[in-house]
């Protein structure tokens, strides 16, 4: 096998790990917003995931880019997407139910 195929077969392999531990992180997450006892936890558990998976991306830009600044800021506006969507459009969601069930209950 040359060295140009051996380079691709790895490079693919590499991708379908990649892929996979993709999957299995929006699975993870997916199950945890789905399950019942997730409106119990304290909005600092969401904290950590947020840095792992911008920390994450750091590494495949600067990989990709071999540019730090670059990495530093899509990792930095990827916590700030994930900490809003999380807490902002969380909270919101949280607001309206409350209010739901207090309709529901008068």
């Amino acid at each position: 096998m040359s060295a140009l195929a051996q380079r691709l077969e790895h490079g693919l392999n590499e991708t379908r790990i990649l892929i996979l531990g993709a999957q299995v992180l929006l699975v993870f997450g997916f199950a945890a917003t789905l399950m019942d006892g997730f409106e119990r936890l304290p909005e600092a558990a969401m904290v950590p995931p947020a840095l792992g998976l911008a920390a994450e991306l750091a590494v495949v830009v600067r990989r990709i880019t071999d540019s730090a600044p670059l990495a530093a800021a899509g990792a930095a506006l990827t916590l700030l997407l994930f900490l809003t969507c999380w807490f902002g459009v969380g909270a919101g969601g949280s607001r309206r139910a409350a209010a739901r069930r207090g309709r529901r209950a008068a």
